[in-house]
């Protein structure tokens, strides 16, 4: 092999793709034309019915309005012992995270601090170490993917494993560095791919036509059929949560959370502790929820 000088130019093998799918496609517009006459001359003599469900169906759309409701836009305040000025050598007990949180709901400086009358929901863990408090917030990051929780649940895991990982001498790979295995997908591959990949779809669905009416029908009702089982099997496994936390519900202005609690008697005293508001003009009714106060 040798170095040679080239020039760009549209490659053969994408052209070729195009090319074949053309002397198809370019017939389409004409015969479906003719298809749709066809149609045309037979509508007075077909009578359609509705599917047995749906008028049911019909009585239900209003789900997808309830469904909205659940999706609100919130502003969110994580205190942690890794939050800067806070905590003490990754401590940071109850009383100090729930007077962090009061302080900065009095903070007009900041120009995200909630304004009017919102819904807010306080969330609180609190453990006796960070090993403790890291098995408390595992599941609740699962049900919770706030960054900064996420963030200081990396933290501790990194803490836990920093013995071990101080015992191993990997040597550096030199530089420069591979990139890691992923799809060359670059331009104008990627326009090229999206393209092309259009054209064979129609070919793919012309192609169809080989499978008659009662096969087609037959392959939907199937394939409906696998998707319902699939996504009542996957309600099911998110429904499945778990996880312990100390939670207070409240209505009205960050100055009145504020005041609220500072006058509440922190629920524990240990000395590791993170805490979390979301504040939201809308209900915060999925998350309420998702976090139910323990009957006893």
């Amino acid at each position: 092999m040798a170095w040679v000088n080239a020039n760009a130019s549209w490659p053969a093998s994408a052209q070729a793709i195009q090319d074949s799918a053309d002397g198809v496609l370019s017939q389409v517009g004409g015969v479906l034309s003719d298809a749709l006459g066809r149609v045309a001359a037979t509508q007075a003599k077909v009578s359609l019915n509705l599917h047995d469900l749906s008028a049911d169906a019909e009585a239900l759309l209003s789900l997808r309005s309830n469904l909205n409701d659940l999706l609100v836009q919130a502003k969110t305040l994580t205190v942690t012992p890794a939050v800067y000025g806070l905590g003490d050598d990754g401590f940071l007990s109850t009383q100090q995270a729930i007077n962090a949180l009061a302080l900065k709901l009095t903070d007009n400086a900041d120009k995200h601090t909630p304004a009017n009358q919102n819904h807010a929901l306080v969330l609180l863990l609190s453990a006796a170490s960070p090993a403790q408090l890291l098995n408390q917030l595992t599941p609740i990051c699962n049900l919770l993917a706030v960054p900064a929780l996420l963030a200081y649940q990396r933290q501790l895991q990194k803490t836990a494993s920093l013995a071990a990982d101080k015992m191993q001498q990997n040597k550096p790979a030199l530089t420069p560095r591979w990139a890691q295995k992923s799809a060359l997908n670059l331009q104008p591959l990627r326009n090229a791919a999206g393209l092309l990949g259009g054209q064979i779809a129609q070919l793919e669905s012309l192609s169809n036509d080989a499978a008659t009416p009662l096969a087609k029908l037959t392959a939907l009702a199937n394939k409906r059929t696998a998707l319902l089982t699939q996504l009542q099997t996957d309600l099911t496994a998110l429904a499945t949560v778990s996880g312990s936390i100390w939670r207070f519900a409240f209505s009205g202005s960050a100055a009145a959370l504020a005041t609220e609690l500072k006058n509440t008697a922190a629920p524990v005293k240990q000395p590791v502790s993170v805490a979390l508001v979301i504040s939201s003009q809308q209900p915060l009714t999925f998350f309420q929820e998702l976090f139910q106060e323990v009957l006893t």
